[in-house]
């Protein structure tokens, strides 16, 4: 539960969970203590290089929030997790940089380097 003035707490240790040519799936935790009814964790996946906003999703469970229909010729995702309350208040974002991404979907070699920051 969040007081009046304050931003809700974002999800934690966010992971890809799965991905195909056009769908991403991810993973976060949030501590059950911190957990409200009320809460949607939104995912915004950006073009890296262009910060272009090229997909939206929203879930009610951080465990299983996911992104299909995803156009694949951008290579380098930024993908930004938060949480947002009941009074439409977002949280600070939980940035995932996934640079391999669109490699994996287009079938491309990669090599796996996938960061976690707090934004």
């Amino acid at each position: 539960m969040t007081d009046k003035l304050s931003k809700p707490i974002p999800p934690e240790n966010c992971t890809i969970m799965h991905q195909t040519r056009h769908y991403i799936g991810i993973k976060c935790y949030v501590p059950d203590q911190l957990r409200d009814k009320s809460n949607i964790y939104l995912m915004q996946v950006y073009d890296a290089s262009t910060r272009l906003l090229i997909g939206t999703a929203t879930s009610q469970n951080p465990e299983d929030i996911s992104i299909g229909n995803l156009p694949q010729e951008y290579e380098d995702l930024l993908l930004f997790i938060r949480t947002m309350d009941a009074r439409s208040i977002t949280s600070d974002a939980n940035i995932i940089y996934a640079p391999t991404v669109a490699k994996i979907r287009t079938g491309g070699k990669i090599k796996i380097r996938i960061n976690h920051f707090i934004y």
